[in-house]
């Protein structure tokens, strides 16, 4: 990645898998500034701390960047606002902004779900062409709950998500989803293994400061955090414009109402 864009390797890696790592993209040092901000955050009695169903820990931080101009900083860092507009190039908004935690031995899991499923059914996202980017606020590994995909789940017909391939699951977790059932899983991994017979399913691990883009139609979970290491993800959800929500039952930290485009800022978290 040079000047802040992604090149044709990486593009075309994207676009074949449906996400895309980019290994250490911020320092230690950046990432250590977020993590400090984290207690106070996690400390807040609010509404868009959302958390964990049996343990009562902080599953998700909401609207980071309302709360903190760290994090603020971050949404609109140029290294992941340059990317999605070389994917999306047309004007995006902010849809969401959350610190996804996992602490030690949380048994506490993302079903295998696609986000377009939520942002269709919930917020009346016509189209599926949101963008979640992610940042490590920890070392990922295969022990702490890592995000895993299917490689090649978001090339469904037309983009779209067919309805018979989701089901409204508010048991499993505090948090509700349209999970994917475990037909469809199936397929989708013999799909992938087809193509390269050791990437059915990719566990996406890296340092902390690594990033992550993926596309809304593609397939993912999390495990539970079966580690003694806690595990943060920062994650910001961008969409185009044209294509913002339908309507606004949910509240603001869920699905920002802001379409303000967003734009790049350069510099780092130290000083930007």
């Amino acid at each position: 990645m040079a000047g802040n864009k992604l090149n044709e390797l990486q593009l075309n890696d994207l676009n074949r898998d449906g996400f895309l790592i980019l290994p250490e993209l911020f320092s230690e040092n950046e990432i250590e500034i977020l993590n400090e901000k984290m207690p106070h955050l996690w400390a807040q009695d609010t509404e868009a701390n959302i958390r964990e169903k049996n343990s009562g820990e902080i599953r998700m931080a909401m609207a980071l960047h309302q709360r903190d101009e760290q994090f603020s900083k971050l949404v609109y860092h140029s290294k992941l606002i340059n990317p999605a507009y070389q994917i999306r190039p047309e004007p995006l908004y902010v849809q969401q902004v959350k610190v996804n935690n996992k602490t030690p031995f949380s048994d506490d899991v993302w079903q295998w779900h696609r986000d377009f499923g939520n942002h269709n059914v919930n917020d009346g996202i016509r189209r599926p062409l949101a963008l979640n980017i992610h940042v490590y606020l920890d070392d990922v590994n295969q022990f702490n709950g890592p995000i895993c995909f299917i490689p090649g789940s978001h090339l469904t017909e037309n983009r779209e998500v067919a309805s018979h391939e989701m089901f409204f699951d508010d048991q499993t977790t505090s948090y509700a989803v349209w999970a994917v059932d475990e037909a469809v899983i199936g397929n989708q991994v013999n799909k992938a293994q087809k193509l390269n017979p050791d990437h059915g399913i990719v566990a996406a691990m890296g340092k902390k400061g690594t990033a992550l883009i993926f596309f809304d139609t593609t397939i993912h979970c999390s495990p539970a955090n079966f580690s003694p290491w806690k595990r943060s993800v920062f994650s910001m959800i961008l969409n185009p414009v044209s294509n913002a929500y339908g309507n606004t039952d949910r509240p603001d930290y869920l699905h920002h109402k802001d379409l303000t485009p967003v734009e790049p800022l350069g510099g780092d978290l130290l000083n930007i």
